[in-house]
């Protein structure tokens, strides 16, 4: 099993789900940035948040060395009908580093959107993302 080292503790790497990588695309498509064209890896580690579902990314390093600035928000509801706020974050080279997941009253994430138009922009909930 692969590990990564984060805050000094060792998190376990996992393959990408369909799920984030949706999301992430997602959050790329709407990001306030003139440059669309971050990348991100296949590997990612689940940060220890209550099982909210924030994750970040891990490429040649087997340590998480963070700092990304803010690229994007979305919104989306969990299947419990609680609000969900996904935050990007990217290096200076394009590389995704992490996203944020915070659930609003910070019970676990059960599940993340597959339909696209499940996401939404912060403050334009009338506002669904559309292809």
């Amino acid at each position: 099993m692969k590990e990564i080292c984060v805050y000094n503790k060792k998190l376990r790497v996992r393959h990408i789900t369909t799920q984030i990588r949706k999301m992430v695309e997602i959050l790329i498509k709407n990001s306030q940035s003139k440059n669309k064209e971050y990348k991100f890896s296949d590997e990612i580690f689940y940060f220890e948040d209550g099982k909210m579902g924030s994750f970040g990314f891990v490429y040649e390093s087997n340590e998480y060395i963070g700092g990304g600035k803010h690229i994007s928000d979305v919104e989306f509801y969990d299947t419990d009908g609680t609000l969900c706020v996904a935050t990007m974050f990217a290096y200076d080279n394009n590389f995704v580093d992490s996203v944020d997941i915070w659930k609003v009253d910070f019970s676990p994430l059960i599940k993340i959107p597959t339909n696209e138009n499940d996401f939404f922009i912060p403050n334009e909930k009338s506002k669904i993302i559309t292809r």
